[in-house]
């Protein structure tokens, strides 16, 4: 007839086609070892007389589809796979250590199969579970679970926290909670750079701290992986500086007197109220806080200024003098004169 079918199993990958011709006189060509591919495989041999005549005889050898669908390898970077891979077993566990972002299945298989589930993926704090599927050419199916464990982190260390503006006093510790930052009148806003010794760590309040003048009151918060929180209170303290100083223009006093001078600040709330005191000529006065004394007579200047900025001053004249009026007619005293009877 010229055409024939042979059946072979899966496992089969050749064949050896020997024909043998039924006149001796007769050549056979295609006698040879066949590799097969799955499913239908077309094998041709030529049968040619002494006298040139050919016949061609056709070999169709189906080769059944293979239902091989277990895996050769499993690997899981980076972490170690438990149990050891074996193709018999369909289930692993792998525990990441902390700051592990992403892990790469690796998979292989017989050349005949497709595997799905191979390459890079994302791991989230807690279970992960990743599905490695493998498909025989017949169609059937088996998949592997890969169950990746990534213990939320408790590590709510910090590194350093850098202000956008002044010093942190102290310098940042991990067993100091409590801060200052000094900011100059101009400076409304502050934030903070901080460093943190775990990636999965978040910051909150640390960012577009709006300021007030005076005190204000900053927690800078670092929240864990697992929940875990860690607070950081910083005082900042915006300067507010005097720009005027009011006092009498003028003080006279006599020798010995003592007088403390009061001046009023403005605005009122200012932050920055320290101030410098200073007298011309100390031999005829002196001055300590604010406290004048009075030791000869004669004139000099006191000068009041801010501490802050020495351009916010005050001048006054200081007159030591000798007040004292004596009279026979009048019992003279400071502030206060008596009119005495004539005889």
């Amino acid at each position: 007839e010229g055409y024939y079918e042979v059946d072979v199993p899966s496992t089969t990958a050749e064949i050896t086609i020997t024909g043998i011709a039924e006149d001796a006189t007769s050549t056979v060509t295609g006698n040879a070892t066949y590799q097969l591919a799955s499913g239908e495989n077309y094998i041709y041999l030529e049968v040619t007389s002494a006298t040139g005549v050919s016949r061609v005889y056709t070999v169709k050898v189906i080769r059944s589809a293979s239902s091989e669908n277990k895996l050769l390898s499993l690997i899981v970077t980076p972490g170690e796979m438990t149990p050891i891979f074996d193709p018999e077993h369909n289930q692993y566990e792998v525990q990441v250590e902390e700051g592990v972002k992403e892990i790469t299945i690796d998979a292989r298989a017989e050349a005949s199969t497709t595997i799905n589930g191979t390459g890079t993926y994302p791991v989230e704090a807690g279970e992960n579970r990743y599905p490695v599927t493998v498909t025989a050419e017949d169609g059937s199916m088996n998949t592997y679970e890969i169950i990746i464990n990534n213990v939320p982190s408790s590590n709510t260390n910090i590194l350093n926290i850098i202000p956008s503006s002044g010093v942190l006093t102290p310098e940042y510790t991990s067993s100091i909670e409590q801060y200052q930052v000094e900011l100059e009148e101009d400076i409304a806003m502050i934030n903070f750079d901080v460093l943190l010794e775990s990636s999965t760590a978040t910051v909150s309040g640390d960012k577009n701290n709006y300021l007030n003048y005076g005190s204000n009151n900053i927690e800078i918060t670092v929240t864990a992986e697992d929940g875990t929180t860690k607070v950081i209170h910083v005082e900042v303290i915006r300067d507010k500086g005097i720009t005027e100083i009011e006092l009498e223009d003028f003080l006279l006093m006599e020798v010995g007197d003592v007088v403390n001078l009061e001046p009023t600040l403005l605005p009122e709330d200012a932050i920055s109220k320290d101030l410098i005191w200073s007298i011309e000529d100390e031999t005829i006065a002196t001055v300590e806080n604010g406290q004048v004394t009075a030791h000869r007579l004669g004139d000099t200047t006191l000068e009041v200024c801010s501490k802050k900025n020495k351009e916010v001053k005050k001048v006054v004249t200081i007159s030591v003098l000798n007040l004292k009026i004596t009279s026979q007619i009048y019992d003279v005293r400071r502030n206060v004169i008596n009119l005495l009877e004539q005889d």
